[in-house]
């Protein structure tokens, strides 16, 4: 099986190049977060989320709070709008952030508090 770091490099290599110095520790953090609930996935997931990482600081939105609806000079007034997520934070605006989204729904189910007839 292909670590993390392989995936990354094969799925992105522009993105791996330009930040192969900070790979490994974005792999470490994104392995504490990723738990072992993707069982034999586990390391696509790590990758998964490490490009969505990249991704959205290669287009200068890492931790934006949402797009900017307007913006004052005079006495700095900003207001931010909804970022348009379904409550599970910006995954939904990256190719990889969607992947990771669908390995995650098909590997990980949900429990249920009734059961169907």
């Amino acid at each position: 099986m292909s670590t993390p770091a392989d995936l990354i490099t094969l799925r992105a290599p522009a993105l791996a190049a330009a930040n192969s110095d900070r790979i490994p520790d974005l792999i470490v953090e994104a392995e504490a977060l990723t738990g072992p609930v993707f069982g034999a996935h586990r390391p696509l997931a790590v990758a998964l989320l490490v490009l969505h990482w990249l991704a959205l600081e290669a287009r200068g939105d890492a931790g934006a709070p949402g797009p900017i609806n307007s913006e004052k000079e005079g006495d700095l007034a900003r207001s931010y709008g909804s970022s348009g997520d379904d409550g599970e934070g910006d995954l939904g605006s990256t190719r990889w952030g969607l992947e990771l989204k669908r390995l995650r729904n098909a590997t990980i189910f949900a429990a249920r508090n009734r059961l169907i007839p």
